[in-house]
């Protein structure tokens, strides 16, 4: 498969909550394909050649675990926009992709667990420290050389899981990072 099919406004599957799309070779997703599903509360697109975000994300209001970690996703403007606008996420597992520029998690109040490992991100994204509920990080294996201020005072640092193995840390915070 390539691609999905585009599924018109008389094809609707309420009932389904948790849709599985991993390793399809898919390389598109259809924007009327998601918004036949309006109940989903998981969608993994995981290891698949998607290039760009399905711009129909923002409209699944219930969705609380995405999982697009192994495609080709590259992040412009307008797609970080999306994936900031994907508010009620718990679980976002973007590892493996190239996103070539951060996002927002600022407006993600539920947001508990985010993957990231393998992004070619060079900070971490913006709003992180305002992300209550965050309790695991992985930004392992990217080109991080900055620490948002105070991070190392944080509850995610003090007590949740945080993994920055193989990034360029900057010397000041080399310390802090080694305690991982």
């Amino acid at each position: 498969l390539r691609s999905l099919p585009e599924l018109g406004p008389h094809f609707t599957f309420p009932h389904v909550t948790e849709l599985s799309l991993r390793s399809l070779l898919l390389e598109e997703v259809p924007e009327r394909f998601l918004l036949s599903f309006p109940n989903l509360t998981s969608l993994e697109l995981s290891y698949n050649r998607l290039r760009r975000l399905p711009g129909s994300l923002t409209l699944l209001n219930e969705l609380h675990i995405l999982d697009l970690s192994g495609n080709r996703i590259s992040l412009d403007l307008p797609q970080a926009q999306v994936l900031s606008l994907c508010r009620r996420l718990r679980y976002l597992n973007l590892s493996d992709n190239r996103l070539s520029m951060t996002f927002s998690v600022a407006q993600m109040d539920q947001l508990a667990e985010l993957r990231l490992r393998n992004t070619g991100l060079a900070l971490l994204p913006e709003g992180i420290m305002e992300c209550e509920r965050l309790y695991m990080l992985d930004a392992s294996s990217n080109v991080i050389t900055s620490l948002p201020p105070d991070f190392t005072q944080s509850r995610l640092w003090q007590t949740g899981y945080v993994a920055l193995s193989d990034n360029p840390v900057s010397v000041h915070q080399t310390e802090a990072v080694q305690e991982l």
